[in-house]
């Protein structure tokens, strides 16, 4: 004999499971159970309470987005439909726009991550399809245009970060194309970046500049961090090594950033803290001119302080390390000549550190939550 189902109660609670909860209230509201102006606040707060998905599981979908990306574009280079010019180009624009489009659809992980693999796949397709038919100049445009239309249109974080060192990156190869060398993208990427976190609540308030100001004020700021690498890098052609322009064009933002400050804050110009700050500025970009690096973590630091970002500033602190451990390695002096140095450096900030906790009175220790 057959065994019996389960008890009605038992039977109706194993469906219950199975249901949605949002088929689960509707249901309710039309047993008459929740009144129907509750079921939108019903509906919110089952959401916010259901649990998010695990991490791992959510790694193994990126990881099996990229994946099934790479398997598509290895499928096309195997048909031999990648091959020549025009099909590169015109198959990168097809995955770019379905990255794009995709992605202004979907929330769940795995789209997302299909959706940033074919969008960056499409965009690369595309620029070497271009790189083939035409000069180191319009390729250069091009990745400059596609990084400033990847920013613009495509609606993820990751992608308009990636989106804004591409377009640091073009920028470089665009000032050695015109033989200005690394030194002139280092200083328009100095003033934007600075630009970009000093005008950070403006930006924040902008219903369309919102999602946009984060990811690409992150690239400037990283970016300039990475091109200052190239100074610790020897065997780097001396073309692509920031030197002392770089120096002065930092230290400019620097003093550029200390007046916007002040204005914010209501400060005058002739204020003795700012003409402190402006006199220190100038100071460390003549003794720091051929060491760019340690200039550049410094205004990263600046800007951590002024905008509260503890992550930008362990960003400065880890590159300053870097930068002035390579300065003190290449300083062409003795062993003693190099503590002297050390000991007349901890002297100074010491005594600077005196002189502002004097005249400005002793430092306030915040109070912890």
């Amino acid at each position: 004999m057959a065994p019996e189902g389960p008890p009605p109660a038992l039977g109706g609670f194993a469906m219950m499971l199975r249901r949605g909860v949002n088929g689960l209230l509707g249901q309710l509201v039309n047993e008459g159970l929740l009144a129907e102006e509750a079921l939108g606040p019903a509906r919110e707060a089952a959401h916010a309470a259901r649990s998010p998905t695990p991490w791992f599981v959510r790694a193994l979908l990126g990881v099996g987005a990229w994946v099934s990306a790479g398997v598509l574009i290895l499928f096309l280079a195997v048909t031999k439909l990648l091959d020549g010019q025009a099909s590169l180009v015109v198959l990168g624009l097809l995955f770019y726009a379905g990255g794009v489009a995709l992605r202004w659809a979907v929330e769940s992980d795995y789209p997302v991550q299909f959706s940033l693999a074919a969008g960056l796949a499409g965009g690369t397709m595309v620029l070497v399809g271009v790189a083939d038919g035409a000069g180191q100049a319009t390729t250069i445009g091009a990745s400059l245009a596609l990084s400033l239309v990847t920013v613009a249109v495509f609606p993820d974080v990751v992608m308009r970060f990636i989106a804004t060192c591409g377009a640091c990156a073009a920028l470089v190869l665009g000032c050695h194309e015109l033989e200005l060398g690394p030194d002139g993208a280092v200083a328009v990427i100095a003033v934007l970046g600075g630009l970009a976190w000093h005008l950070e609540p403006r930006l924040l308030s902008s219903e369309v500049l919102r999602g946009v100001q984060r990811p690409v004020a992150w690239g400037l700021v990283v970016s300039l961090v990475v091109l200052q690498v190239s100074t610790v890098m020897e065997e780097l052609d001396r073309a692509f090594r920031v030197g002392p322009a770089a120096s002065l064009s930092v230290a400019v933002a620097l003093v550029v950033l200390v007046l916007a400050v002040a204005r914010e804050h209501h400060a005058s110009f002739t204020s003795e803290p700012v003409l402190v700050a402006l006199g220190a500025v100038l100071v460390l970009g003549a003794v720091m001119l051929k060491s760019p690096g340690v200039l550049a973590a410094l205004y990263v630091a600046a800007l951590a302080f002024h905008r509260r970002s503890p992550l930008m500033l362990g960003l400065a602190i880890l590159s300053l390390a870097v930068f002035l451990g390579n300065f003190y390695f290449r300083m062409e002096l003795t062993l003693l000549l190099r503590s002297v140095v050390l000991l007349a450096s901890g002297a100074l900030l010491l005594g600077l550190r005196e002189y502002v906790r004097r005249r400005f009175g002793p430092f306030a220790e915040e109070e912890l939550p």
